[in-house]
């Protein structure tokens, strides 16, 4: 008598593709051992292939280097050529690592559509920047007219104080001069 092994069953959790869908797939399976990623890589139009397995912790360890080395790269990316030119046109009172930091962000929100001809900033990511300073300096505005009218709506405040205090003083000289009158005495 012959014995087939029973099947391996894996269930499907979830799929995504690698980088893009022309380069390659990754799927979650729930299998006997637990959870696993199985990732594909096989570019479109080219004879490269590659498969391997992760479990969910190597896959977000690996996530985590590929961040450390994307943000070392991209950080590396703003040559003195791109800093310049954002100092010249965008940011013209900011350091070198003020810069890298707008452009760092820059980069999260418009990905990399932040680099343009020759070396220079994008029209889009110039324009950001200028949107991003202008909302900044009318930000900075608006909390300055915020606490002027906050300090008049004190002096308001103290004005009809003010007012209330020069009615009772006013009361109290009639009232002294009424004293005066009914005494007798004069003023001279």
């Amino acid at each position: 008598m012959v014995t087939v092994p029973t099947p391996e069953k894996r269930e499907e959790i979830t799929r995504a593709p690698f980088v893009h869908p022309e380069v390659g797939e990754m799927a979650a399976y729930l299998d006997t051992e637990g959870p696993i990623i199985d990732v594909q890589v096989k570019p479109t139009d080219s004879n490269m292939f590659c498969k391997f397995t992760l479990t969910p912790l190597e896959a977000r360890e690996l996530a985590e280097s590929l961040r450390a080395i994307a943000d070392e790269a991209q950080r590396a990316g703003w040559s003195r050529k791109i800093l310049a030119d954002v100092r010249k046109n965008y940011l013209p009172d900011a350091t070198d690592d003020e810069i890298r930091d707008r452009l760092d962000a820059l980069t999260e929100r418009l990905g990399e559509r932040i680099h343009g001809f020759r070396g220079q900033l994008s029209s889009q990511a110039g324009r950001q920047l200028l949107a991003e300073d202008a909302a900044a300096a009318a930000g900075q505005a608006s909390g300055a007219l915020g606490e002027v009218v906050d300090q008049l709506a004190r002096l308001g405040e103290v004005s009809g104080r003010l007012v209330e205090a020069q009615q009772a003083f006013s009361d109290l000289e009639r009232l002294h001069r009424a004293s005066i009158d009914k005494a007798g005495i004069r003023n001279t």
